[in-house]
């Protein structure tokens, strides 16, 4: 009997070893109501030379591939046994020389009724063999995983999944949870920063508006300033006309007027045209005041004094 770890593989402890006597039976009966381990542990059926033989094997080479098909089609050959009266393994011997030729290999073979009758043995003693093998050549206590097993497989007391699956799910678990942790900073951060590129690129696109909007109006506001400043920079006609009723004498009076680019031009009559420019000069709304064309006289319009007659 054998302890075993718990991810089923096994330790290579012997914890016990019942011999197929009657003292040895209640012994085994007593240590397996005592020692719980013996409740876990894999069991060992190991046959006796009077239970099983050994035979060695050459093999053409071309054996290895399909070494135990290659076997039980020739069992007949080389035992007395037919596939269907015994339960047998083929071991590869890796410590001979390399032949290119001769593959050498152990045969061990057992009868069905002597194994099947053992098996049912070990069952009336509460016993589950999972391994059944030869004393000659015994599998190695820390490798029976690897070693050969004369067990068919419906006899076989498979070792439960459980713990390996529990094992795994653990590993997978926690190997998820670790790139989780370094994940998810990384995905929440990216999402983040998307999210923010998203939202500046429509603040960009508002502001892109409001831009074409304040250009829009800045042109506007320009135009509208020009206009304002063209209107502050000409005096008002009526201010004008007022002003030049204020200074104009009742003897002058006007015939034209035209006002243009900031350019008054008069055309009128007056006693005293020469004094008249001196007269425009001194208002704030005029200067630079000249004439533009020969001053003449108007005969016709003389004022003549006629000598009293009495």
């Amino acid at each position: 009997m054998l302890n075993t770890e718990e991810e089923g593989h096994y330790e290579g402890e012997l914890i016990a070893n019942v011999e197929r006597r009657e003292a040895s039976i209640e012994q085994a009966k007593q240590q397996l109501a005592n020692d719980p381990r013996l409740g876990k542990a894999p069991i060992i059926l190991r046959l006796s030379e009077r239970e099983a033989i050994s035979k060695a094997l050459n093999l053409p080479i071309a054996a290895k591939e399909n070494l135990t098909q290659v076997v039980a089609y020739e069992l007949d050959r080389y035992t007395p046994f037919t596939p269907e009266q015994v339960y047998f393994a083929v071991i590869q011997d890796n410590n001979s020389q390399h032949d290119q030729e001769q593959l050498k290999a152990l045969l061990i073979l057992t009868p069905r009724e002597v194994l099947d009758g053992l098996y049912e043995d070990c069952k009336a003693l509460g016993l589950a063999p999972q391994i059944a093998d030869y004393q000659n050549t015994p599998n190695h206590l820390h490798t029976l995983e690897d070693g050969y097993n004369l067990l068919p497989d419906w006899l076989q007391q498979k070792s439960s999944k459980t713990p390996k699956l529990i094992h795994a799910s653990l590993i997978a678990s926690i190997i998820v949870l670790s790139l989780t942790a370094l994940i998810l900073p990384v995905w929440l951060q990216y999402q983040t920063v998307t999210a923010l590129g998203d939202k500046i690129k429509l603040i960009e696109k508002d502001a892109k508006k409001i831009k074409a909007l304040e250009s829009e109006i800045d042109a506007v506001v320009n135009e509208s300033q020009k206009l304002i400043d063209e209107k502050n920079a000409s005096p008002k006609v009526v201010e004008m006309l007022n002003t030049l009723s204020a200074v104009i004498k009742d003897d002058t009076w006007l015939s034209y007027l035209q006002y243009s680019d900031k350019h008054l031009q008069i055309q009128g009559e007056s006693p005293s045209a020469s004094t008249l420019i001196g007269v425009l000069e001194e208002t704030e709304m005029f200067s630079k005041a000249r004439f533009v064309s020969p001053v003449t006289q108007n005969k016709r319009h003389q004022i003549r004094t006629l000598p009293n007659h009495r």
